[in-house]
């Protein structure tokens, strides 16, 4: 069975469309264009319904976007179906990713954060290791009832580690939603906003090794110096590319305005 799926994959054509890219060619078209009005209507409806959960059942905002998220889903009402949440799934993942990164970094003031650096570091790393140990140590423990039953030892250590390395990771769109609801501020706020926008590169770096353990000896795979280097640059790139906008975004903000008309400056006058 798996000789025959693998053929099968090694035999078809590399121009074969993929109907789950969007616009992808014009047979998928229509396809994309209905899939995406159904999504903006599942969207538009999505927003007054969730806002009956904080009035009726004291939750926050995201919760009920998050339930009416799951009954519009193809495992209940099937508005969203499956072929909508495979065509977009990734496209609206990283544009409500981008979104959720921005947001972030505009909340995070480097004047109120910077006292707080080494409270942010000792929670982190307090987190880090807790959730790293237990969850490690869980995933060797049971390795009989899992897939990896039978693997070498090393090859169970990068599935653990891997799987502790997801495990530290927060949600910042969770922190971003209820902090942007509530509108809270002070020293406990910005603490947890710092550690979990730290958290989200730690567990990048951490992830990263991880999967280059499971790759030597889970999937027997060579890695030189040079797969290294790919996958270090990739984050270089990133930090990179995000210092790049921050310094265009700067710049533009710091623009100067035009001088008022004085028309308007006569009827404020008046005003006064």
């Amino acid at each position: 069975m798996d000789d025959h799926l693998i053929a099968r994959r090694l035999n078809s054509s590399p121009t074969d469309d993929d109907k789950t890219v969007p616009f992808n060619s014009w047979g998928n078209t229509v396809d994309t264009l209905q899939y995406g009005l159904a999504f903006i209507v599942v969207l538009v409806a999505a927003h007054p319904l969730g806002l009956f959960f904080p009035k009726l059942f004291k939750l926050p905002l995201i919760t009920g976007y998050l339930v009416i998220g799951i009954i519009a889903g193809p495992f209940v009402a099937n508005l969203m179906t499956d072929g909508l949440v495979n065509m977009m799934s990734n496209d609206v993942s990283a544009l409500a990713l981008s979104f959720m990164s921005f947001q972030a970094g505009q909340e995070i003031y480097l004047p109120e954060l910077r006292p707080q650096l080494k409270s942010i570091m000792i929670l982190l790393a307090t987190l880090y290791v807790t959730a790293m140990l237990i969850m490690s140590s869980a995933i060797l423990l049971v390795e009989d009832a899992f897939f990896y039953d039978g693997m070498g030892i090393y090859c169970q250590l990068g599935i653990a580690l891997m799987f502790g390395s997801i495990s530290v990771l927060g949600s910042p769109a969770t922190v971003m939603a209820i902090k942007i609801e509530l509108n809270s501020v002070g020293p406990f706020t910005s603490l947890m906003l710092g550690a979990t926008m730290t958290a989200e590169f730690v567990v990048l770096l951490s992830f990263s090794i991880s999967r280059i353990v499971c790759s030597i000896y889970c999937a027997k795979l060579h890695v030189s110096m040079l797969n290294l280097a790919y996958t270090m640059g990739i984050v270089l790139a990133n930090i990179v590319v995000g210092v790049v906008l921050a310094g265009v975004i700067i710049l533009i903000f710091k623009i100067p305005a035009g001088r008022p008309h004085r028309n308007h400056l006569a009827r404020a006058s008046q005003r006064m």
